[in-house]
C-alpha cells in the first residue's frame, strides 16, 4: 500500500511524532512543508499563544495541535489528560523559543506549566 522507506519513515516519526499521514503518506516537499509550518509558528510564538495552546489542548489550531501530544494515561478517566510536546525536537525548539522571554512571561508559562508536569521536563 504504502511504497516507503522504512529509515524515511523512523526519521518522520522522530521528528513529526506519530502522525501516521506524515511518516507514511506525506512526501518530503510536504514534510519539509509542515516543519516549516512548526518552526514559524514557534518563532512567532509568545509566552501567550504557548499558555493558550496547552491550557485550551481541547481547541487546539492546526499548528499547535502538531506540536502538542494530548495523551490520556488513565482511559476509565477520560477527564484526566497529560498534554506535552510531541517530539523531542518540537520539546528542544519550544524551550529554546521561551528562553527569549521576559521574566514575567516565563513566570506566567511556569503557572501554565505546573497544571502539565511533562512541559518542564
Amino acid at each position: 500500500m504504502y511504497n516507503r522507506d522504512l529509515d524515511a519513515v523512523r526519521d518522520a516519526y522522530r521528528q513529526a511524532g506519530p502522525t501516521p499521514r506524515l511518516c507514511l503518506q506525506f512526501d518530503d516537499k510536504h514534510r519539509e512543508s509542515y516543519y516549516s509550518d512548526r518552526e514559524r509558528w514557534i518563532r512567532f510564538s509568545t509566552a501567550d499563544s504557548i499558555a493558550k495552546a496547552v491550557d485550551d489542548e481541547a481547541n487546539l489550531d492546526e499548528v499547535s495541535h502538531n506540536l502538542f501530544l494530548i495523551s490520556r494515561p488513565d482511559l476509565d478517566n477520560m477527564k484526566v489528560h497529560v498534554c506535552g510536546p510531541m517530539t523531542l525536537s518540537a520539546h528542544q525548539q519550544l524551550r529554546n523559543r521561551m528562553h527569549e522571554f521576559g521574566q514575567s512571561e516565563v513566570l506566567k508559562l511556569l503557572q501554565t506549566f505546573s497544571r502539565y508536569p511533562l512541559l518542564l521536563q
